[in-house]
Parts: structure tokens; C-alpha cells; sequence
């Protein structure tokens, strides 16, 4: 398996794992497996690989995970992101301001079904993780709290903390955020 910072020739792939994970395009019984609450262009996909950058794990010739990440600029992000942003008021994280931080978008994430649970999803973060240290001081992220076992991940397995709440449409999320530190388990 080979894990790297997307390139163009991986795009294609990110949207197809993407919509075959997207929350419409899944059974009920699916959905509880974990899903992608959004749709993807190529574009929108190039536009996020030349922000901060995509990491993407490749098996064989198909792209079989990702996680993105990008600059917290409210102008270039969906509503749904400029939503969260304008809960920042009040928000703390270690007795500051979130605020008071630098912080960049982490997400989406998405791993086809038969990778998960296998560590796939912190090999990718490590990636992210590469990508922005010295840049940033923290990563925010969003999870639907009608997926649980994205919830589970993150919260969990990779010990992001939930600072808040905020509703977008008739969809309830949850905040959450993580320092950008090195792991010592990470090859550098």
C-alpha cells in the first residue's frame, strides 16, 4: 500500500471512493459503516489537493483512502464550514480562544469499506499531520452526529476533542479539534 500526498492522476479515484460512500448513495444499513456527507467535483477535488493537500492511500492501482485538509478561510469554504467558523465565539480548547489559534480544516476523510478498522485512517492523518506541522497549531473538523463510528474514530481513535456543537439545515454536527503534534510512532 502506498500513502503519499495526492497528485492529479489520483483525483479521479478520490471522487469515485467518495460517491460510493456518500450518504445518499448508501443503504441505511451502510450509512451505520461510516459515510461522506457531501459531493465532490474533480475541481472541487484539485482545488482542495492545491490548498493544504489530500492524503491518499492507493492499493494496487485504486485509491482506497483519503483525508483532506485546508487553509480556515471562511470566503473559499462551503456554507456548512463558514457555519461552523461563526460558532467560534465563546469556544475553547486548553483554556483559550479557539480563536487565538492557528487552525486549518481537516477533512473530509474516507476509506472504502475493506480498509477500515485496520489503522489506514491514522496512517493518513500522520500524513495530514506532516503536511502542516510548523504551519498550524490546530486541526477542526466536523462529524454528523448521525455517523457514529465517524464519530468513534476520531474522537477515540485518534483522540480529537469535541468543543462544540452547531446545526447546519436539519443536520446536527459536532466540533471537533486536535493538536498538530508529530507522534512518536511517526516515521518522519
Amino acid at each position: 500500500m502506498e500513502i503519499r500526498r495526492a497528485i492529479p492522476d489520483d483525483y479521479l479515484g478520490i471522487c469515485e471512493l467518495a460517491a460510493a460512500n456518500y450518504e445518499q448513495n448508501l443503504s441505511p444499513t451502510d450509512r451505520q459503516q461510516g459515510f461522506i456527507s457531501a459531493k465532490y467535483t474533480l475541481q472541487q477535488i484539485a482545488n482542495i489537493a492545491n490548498d493544504l493537500g489530500i492524503i491518499v492511500a492507493r492499493d494496487s492501482d485504486h485509491v482506497v483512502g483519503f483525508v483532506c485538509a485546508s487553509q480556515l478561510n471562511s470566503d473559499n469554504q462551503p456554507s456548512i464550514v463558514k457555519k461552523m467558523i461563526a460558532k467560534f465565539d465563546g469556544i475553547g480548547f486548553e483554556g483559550r480562544p479557539i480563536a487565538d489559534y492557528k487552525i486549518f480544516i481537516y477533512g473530509p476523510a474516507c476509506l472504502g469499506p475493506a480498509y477500515r478498522g485496520r489503522d489506514l485512517l491514522r496512517e493518513l492523518y500522520q500524513g495530514i499531520i506532516r503536511e502542516v506541522t510548523g504551519k498550524y497549531d490546530l486541526g477542526l473538523t466536523f462529524v454528523d452526529e448521525d455517523n457514529p463510528r465517524s464519530l468513534k474514530a476520531h474522537a477515540k481513535g485518534l483522540g480529537m476533542s469535541e468543543v462544540g456543537r452547531f446545526t447546519h439545515g436539519e443536520r446536527s454536527y459536532r466540533m471537533l479539534v486536535f493538536r498538530v503534534e508529530l507522534d512518536d510512532k511517526m516515521h518522519a
